[in-house]
C-alpha cells in the first residue's frame, strides 16, 4: 500500500461511499492524480492532504449553474451520495454553494468565478459562498509554502475544505466568516471529517468580520484571503509575524489574479508608517473569485468602478492584434494593461448581438469602452478608448509580453479614515534579469510559534 492508499485509509468513512460508479478511494486516487497532472500539486504532503480530505464530506449542496435560475443539487451526508454528485464534487470545477435572490443578477453579470470564500465583509444578511476549483485551492496552498506548527489566518471559511487541507498539513488555522450560516457550515463540514477520522482539531471558524482579521489568535505566518478584494485590510499586517505573507485575490483589470504579499512587519510594529513602502506585491496567476463588499471592495470616487456597463454607440470590431491571443496570453495582456493604466476595468459592452465582457478600457470622460479579446478590441463609443486600448496592446508587445509574475508593487494607505485599505500601487514590469527584485523573495518557512494554545 502506497502512502496515498494510506491516506484514504486514514481518512475514514465508507470505503465504498457512492451507490453508483467507482469507489471514493478510487476517485480519491483519481483526483490527486488529476491534480499532479495539472502541476496544481507538486508536494508529496499536499498529495496526501487532497487524498484524506473528502471533499464531499464538506457539501451539504451547491449550484449546478449560474444565471436567475440555477439548479440546487442536495448532498446528503446521511447516505451515499449518488456517482452524479461525487462526479461533480471530484471534478476540478468551482461549486457554487449559495446564490440569495439579490445576488445572484450581480454574479451572472459580471461573470464571475466562483471561490472558496465568502464576502468577508459588508452586509450579513448577503451571503455568496462557495467551493474553489481544486487545481487552484492546490495551487495556493503550495504558493502559502506552509510547514508544520505554522498559524494561517483565513478570510473567507467557505465550505470548510481549505481549512481541513491546512489542517492536515499540520497549521493551526482560525477561519473567519462574516456570515454566521457558512460559519455553521463550515463547522459541521470540519466535525463530519473529524468523525471519519480526519484530524480536524487545529481548526477554529469563528464569526466575524475579515477586514479586522482576528487578534486573539495572532501573529499568524501566513494570511489567506478567498475572495477578490479591492485592497488588504491593514488589520492584516499587524497581526502577521516576522518573515509572514499574505495570498490574497485583487481585484485588478477586470480580474481578481493571486497575488504574493510580503511586508517589513518589523518595521511596522516600530510605529513606521504602513504606506511608506513596507509592503510589496507580486503577481502570481491570473484567477477569477466572488467579489468581497464593505470597506474591502473600497474604491475612489475619482476612479474606475470595478465593474462598467458601457451602453455607448455605435459598436464596432476591431483586428489590432498582431495574432490571435492564447487565453493565458490574454489574461497576461489584461494584467499588464491594469498595471499601466487605471482605466483598465471589467467592461460589459451592450447594444450588439450578444452582450460581451471582460478586461477592457474605460474611458469616463468620452463613456466609451474598449474590450480585449483574444482577436480583437470591440469598441462603444468614442474611439479614444480604442487608441488607449492600442497604445496599451504596443506597450506589452514592446516589453517582450510580459507575464503576470513579470509584475510587483508596493501598497500604499487609502480609504475613508475609519475604514482604510492598503491599495496596490505603482506596478514595476520585472522581466527575468537573473536577479531578484525587492518584495520577490520567497516568504520566510519558519513557524513564528509551534506551542499549542
Amino acid at each position: 500500500m502506497d502512502e496515498t492508499d494510506q491516506a484514504v485509509s486514514a481518512a475514514g468513512g465508507p470505503v465504498d461511499a457512492a451507490n453508483d460508479g467507482p469507489p471514493i478511494s478510487a476517485r480519491l486516487d483519481a483526483f490527486v492524480e488529476r491534480l499532479r497532472m495539472l502541476g496544481a500539486v507538486t508536494r508529496p504532503d499536499v498529495a496526501r492532504a487532497f487524498a484524506t480530505v473528502r471533499r464531499d464530506r464538506c457539501l451539504t449542496g451547491f449550484y449546478d449553474g449560474v444565471g436567475p435560475t440555477p439548479r440546487y443539487l442536495t448532498v446528503s451526508q446521511d447516505h451515499p451520495p449518488s456517482g452524479d454528485v461525487l462526479d461533480a464534487a471530484y471534478a476540478d470545477s468551482a461549486l457554487v454553494t449559495h446564490i440569495p435572490q439579490a445576488s445572484r443578477d450581480t454574479q451572472a453579470s459580471e461573470g464571475t468565478q466562483a471561490s472558496e470564500g465568502t464576502q468577508a465583509s459588508g452586509d450579513q444578511s448577503v451571503v455568496l459562498s462557495s467551493c474553489s476549483q481544486p487545481s487552484l485551492v492546490a495551487r495556493m496552498i503550495e504558493w502559502l509554502d506552509v510547514v508544520p506548527g505554522m498559524r494561517v489566518l483565513e478570510i473567507g471559511a467557505g465550505t470548510g475544505y481549505n481549512a481541513a487541507l491546512l489542517a492536515v498539513l499540520g497549521c493551526r488555522v482560525t477561519s473567519v466568516d462574516v456570515s454566521l450560516l457558512v460559519v455553521t457550515e463550515a463547522r459541521a463540514s470540519l466535525a463530519r471529517l473529524a468523525a471519519d477520522g480526519v484530524d480536524t482539531s487545529l481548526v477554529t471558524v469563528v464569526h466575524g468580520d475579515g477586514y479586522h482579521g482576528w487578534p486573539d489568535d495572532a501573529p499568524y505566518d501566513r494570511v489567506v484571503v478567498t475572495c477578490a478584494v479591492n485592497g488588504l485590510a491593514p488589520s492584516w499586517v499587524e497581526q502577521l509575524g516576522p518573515c509572514g505573507g499574505i495570498l490574497a485575490p485583487m481585484r485588478h483589470g477586470g480580474l481578481s489574479p493571486i497575488i504574493l504579499v510580503t511586508t517589513g512587519v518589523a518595521d511596522v510594529a516600530a510605529g513606521a508608517d504602513v504606506a511608506a513602502g513596507a509592503m510589496y506585491g507580486r503577481g502570481l496567476a491570473p484567477a477569477g473569485f466572488l467579489p468581497v463588499t464593505g470597506p474591502l471592495g473600497w474604491y475612489g470616487p475619482s476612479s474606475v468602478p470595478p465593474f462598467v456597463r458601457s451602453t455607448a454607440a455605435p459598436v464596432t470590431r476591431h483586428r489590432v492584434l498582431p495574432a490571435d491571443l492564447h487565453p493565458r496570453d490574454l489574461a497576461d495582456l489584461c494584467f499588464a494593461a491594469a498595471c499601466l493604466d487605471e482605466r483598465v476595468t471589467r467592461v460589459h459592452v451592450a447594444g450588439a448581438p450578444d452582450e460581451w465582457g471582460g478586461c477592457g478600457v474605460f474611458d469616463p470622460d468620452t463613456g466609451s469602452a474598449a474590450l480585449f479579446t483574444h482577436d480583437e478590441v470591440i469598441l462603444a463609443g468614442d474611439p479614444v478608448a480604442l487608441d488607449t486600448a492600442i497604445a496599451l496592446i504596443d506597450a506589452w508587445e514592446r516589453r517582450g509580453r510580459p507575464k503576470v509574475t513579470d509584475w510587483t508593487c508596493r501598497f500604499g494607505l487609502s480609504g475613508p479614515p475609519d475604514t482604510p485599505i492598503l491599495l496596490a500601487v505603482d506596478w514595476v514590469c520585472t522581466m527575468p534579469t537573473g536577479t531578484t527584485p525587492i518584495g520577490t523573495a520567497p516568504i520566510g518557512t519558519t513557524p513564528t510559534g509551534t506551542a499549542p494554545r
